[in-house]
């Protein structure tokens, strides 16, 4: 992996952030020896973290959205979905993967 600096701007790319946080995810290390590896500040590292996070979970809930809209759409009448919302699903799909 490159130190991943644009030398015009001196920021670090696109393309190596989620490879820094990516590193972190698949490596079990803590964020602070990543950081260590990569130069980077502890703090960096932590809020790219987090931003992926944010990012997922934006993502999951839309989702969700769009899938209970959908299943709505075609009939949730008189099943356990018809009043639906995001929390429900949740606490349903987490019941049964027990």
């Amino acid at each position: 992996m490159s130190d991943g600096k644009d030398v015009n701007v001196g920021r670090f790319t696109d393309d190596y952030k989620p490879q820094a946080v990516d590193l972190v995810a698949s490596s079990g290390r803590s964020i602070g020896s990543v950081a260590k590896e990569l130069g980077l500040r502890d703090s960096v590292l932590r809020r790219w973290v987090e931003l992926r996070g944010s990012q997922l979970r934006l993502w999951f809930a839309s989702m969700t959205y769009v899938l209970t809209c959908a299943l709505r759409r075609i009939g949730l009448d008189n099943t356990v979905f018809a009043d639906a919302t995001c929390g429900i699903i949740r606490l349903k799909s987490s019941r049964t993967a027990r």
